[in-house]
């Protein structure tokens, strides 16, 4: 079986990525990896964004980069965002940063077609507060604070709002319950699978917390196997495989969180019922029970369009009795 290989890049340097792309693509096409992602991101670039998006595509087509093997996906702030329409002919996922909510104010829905926007905000914001053009938008929102009462209750909310917007925070954990498809590397067993390489071209096993997750220089390797030689990542492994031993004899919710980050990897807290992962466990089992106790009822019709379609989905696989596997904390 072929294994995947997701590999983020976090620069300011377009250069300096194009620069240093054949020596990853050289390591990415390794006999081991047959497919993998190429992620860039242009976040505090202040050049020409189009004029480096072209050679860095220029680089791409003599690297003879294949679009079936490879799935690309660009990062901006919204102030440097170059047209989307021109991105997605170049077979590209684009994300799109916003500092806050009131950033998205008299912004239309076409400036963002094939686009997903990030939202950094310290709460998340009443529906209502989302301009309406942007409802057929995925929208993700980056906010520290997500307490059961207040997700809950927007959760609740959402479910049943008619052209709901596209919140990728609900739709993520709908997902995660019913289909148990992960979308963020900290609910899923990401060691191993993903790198970052810096503007420096420092290799790093994560792409959030470079500080604790730096390996190496790219140019000190041949193959993407070396890697994961390194010591620092042995020691993380060995921790999370320990810790994943026990969550996964000692917590039903093992299959929701999958032990949870790697940078996390305490096992004396998870023994202590002092889980990392405590705060998305209770978003799981509200989003889980509630949707156990609406579906129940049997009318499908009341969920807005994308939570039916995932709903919908699950039913076709499972029985009702067998989708919902979480523990009831009703």
């Amino acid at each position: 079986m072929s294994k995947q290989m997701s590999v983020f890049f976090i620069v300011s340097d377009t250069d300096a990525v194009c620069r240093q792309l054949s020596a990853v693509i050289k390591m990415c096409t390794d006999a081991e990896y047959d497919a993998f992602s190429l992620n860039y991101s242009f976040e505090g670039y202040k050049g020409n964004i189009k004029k480096s998006l072209k050679q860095l595509f220029q680089t791409e087509k003599k690297l003879n980069i294949s679009c079936c093997s490879v799935r690309k996906t660009l990062s901006f702030k919204y102030e440097q965002s170059p047209n989307i329409r021109w991105l997605a002919k170049n077979n590209c996922q684009v994300k799109i940063l916003f500092d806050n909510l009131e950033a998205l104010n008299g912004k239309t829905s076409r400036q963002f077609k094939n686009a997903q926007l990030i939202v950094k905000c310290d709460t998340l914001p009443e529906l209502n507060r989302i301009p309406k053009v942007l409802y057929n938008t995925s929208i993700r929102f980056n906010t520290t604070e997500n307490t059961e009462s207040r997700f809950g209750n927007l959760f609740d909310q959402w479910l049943t709002l008619k052209d709901a917007p596209a919140i990728s925070n609900f739709i993520d954990i709908l997902n995660l319950i019913l289909l148990k498809e992960h979308n963020e590397c900290e609910n899923s067993s990401c060691l191993g699978h993903v790198l970052s390489i810096d503007g420096s071209n420092i290799i790093h096993w994560c792409k959030y917390n470079l500080t604790e997750s730096a390996l190496c220089h790219v140019n000190q390797l041949s193959t993407l196997s070396e890697c994961f030689s390194n010591n620092l990542f042995e020691k993380y492994l060995d921790a999370n495989i320990m810790k994943r031993d026990y969550c996964k004899t000692e917590c039903k919710l093992f299959d929701v969180c999958q032990g949870g980050c790697p940078l996390r990897s305490d096992i004396q807290s998870a023994q202590n019922n002092h889980c990392t992962e405590q705060t998305f466990i209770e978003l799981a089992r509200y989003v889980n029970n509630s949707l156990k106790k609406q579906i129940s009822l049997g009318d499908l019709t009341v969920f807005n369009n994308k939570a039916r379609a995932i709903i919908l989905k699950a039913l076709a696989y499972k029985p009702f009795s067998d989708i919902f596997t979480l523990e009831d904390c009703m």
